[in-house]
């Protein structure tokens, strides 16, 4: 038997960082989601577990759930049964999503876990269970795992799902529904542990001794720009010879990250070059500038932004460089840069740590333009 697994689709992200390219993210989303689907129906699968956050908000738009509930029955139509986990985003609270809107009994097909604490839902027709808890609150320093013991069933093959973060020495939070390692190496009888939290897929096995596979799907489409590794999902052969794992790309848009040392270039044609390298029409790339500024590269980041836009779905320069001040000419007072350059350098001597970055800036980026220079 096949299954779709996918998780943190996260339908009505908000995308505040993307401005006015904000609302092309959230409509590809919709995009994705429904893509991925459409591939479990090329797969031929039976069943899709959504291992929490469907939605980003407990509050979605009129306008998505009606989406959602088109979704469902586009899965409806063609016999394909639907599982899901409420996360951290969309948890099984007094006022969400799924207990004001109740697809589980409108739609044959959906099954949502309300169970706090936790259940099996079983899919007679091709012998396999779902085990699964709803995460009940945002966030929680208990499990999100069930008492995989408590649960009986006889379906021949067994799935556990959860929305919540494995506990990797310095990197996870104790507060997003822990999940031990040592919780996961203790399960028995489970033959695929399908995981949520992550927006970057990642199969878990490096991380413990497990007796079956365990998988973040990560989020089908772009959901965070800080995380690399999104854009999949996970399409899993449950068989007698265990579970197979197919990773398949479904995302649309990539987020790039780069870092530039700005003493290594000594011309403003220098950096856009640079930058350009990454160019694409589905890339959202963050730059960091750093370093010293010894060559005298003026810019100003949001006009560069705005000139190498067109090349990028979306771009976002931040200059943590340091300006050096040393090369700075001397001029007579009578002139206007003198003037300037007695102004700024009083502000400067007397800004505090904060501020003095900004004036050191506008200081090299005033006389540059004083002086008939390329500022960008």
């Amino acid at each position: 038997m096949k299954f779709l697994h996918l998780a943190d689709i996260q339908l009505g992200a908000q995308f505040k960082i993307l401005g006015e390219r904000a609302q092309d993210q959230r409509e590809q989303v919709k995009k994705t989601f429904h893509n991925a689907l459409e591939l479990g129906v090329k797969e031929e699968v039976s069943l899709v577990v959504v291992a929490g956050d469907l939605f980003d908000s407990n509050h979605p738009s009129r306008e998505l759930v009606e989406f959602v509930r088109g979704e469902f029955g586009f899965l409806q139509e063609r016999n394909i049964q639907v599982s899901i986990v409420p996360g951290h985003h969309d948890c099984l609270d007094e006022h969400g999503i799924y207990n004001r809107e109740r697809f589980d009994e409108e739609f044959l097909n959906v099954f949502i876990f309300r169970n706090p604490e936790g259940e099996a839902k079983e899919y007679t027709a091709v012998d396999i269970a779902v085990l699964a808890k709803p995460n009940v609150a945002s966030t929680s320093v208990t499990t999100p795992l069930p008492n995989v013991e408590s649960l009986t069933s006889n379906m021949r093959y067994k799935i556990l799902a959860a929305h919540g973060d494995v506990q990797i020495p310095g990197k996870s939070a104790e507060n997003y529904h822990p999940i031990a390692l040592a919780e996961l190496e203790a399960l028995e009888d489970i033959d695929y542990v399908a995981l949520g939290h992550w927006h970057s897929m990642k199969d878990c096995t490096q991380f413990g001794n497990f007796k079956m596979p365990v998988w973040y799907s990560g989020s089908p489409e772009l959901v965070a720009l800080d995380q690399a590794g999104s854009g999949n999902v996970l399409v899993v052969d449950i068989g007698d010879g265990g579970a197979k794992v197919t990773p398949v790309k479904v995302g649309k848009r990539g987020s790039t990250r780069v870092a530039l040392d700005i003493s290594t270039l000594e011309t403003l044609e220098d950096l856009k070059k640079r930058i350009l390298e990454h160019a694409g029409e589905d890339t959202i790339l963050q730059v960091e500038l750093s370093g010293l500024n010894t060559n005298n590269v003026m810019m100003d980041v949001d006009r560069l932004e705005e000139e190498l836009q067109d090349s990028f779905f979306f771009i976002r320069v931040s200059d943590k460089s340091t300006i050096v001040l040393t090369d700075i000419p001397e001029y007579p007072d009578q002139l206007i840069q003198g003037q300037f350059l007695k102004i700024m350098r009083k502000r400067i001597k007397e800004a505090t740590e904060k501020e003095k970055k900004i004036y050191e800036e506008a200081l090299q980026m005033g006389l540059a333009e004083l002086e008939g220079k390329e500022v960008i």
